[in-house]
């Protein structure tokens, strides 16, 4: 049970990660 939180934490930080990389290259693409 420990051990299963903080993997599941990671699993959420990266995919807002990935969300926001997405978002940037969203904003990128809409300037040019």
């Amino acid at each position: 049970m420990g051990d299963y939180k903080p993997s599941n934490r990671k699993c959420v930080m990266y995919k807002k990660t990935m969300f926001d990389l997405g978002n940037l290259v969203m904003k990128l693409f809409y300037q040019v």
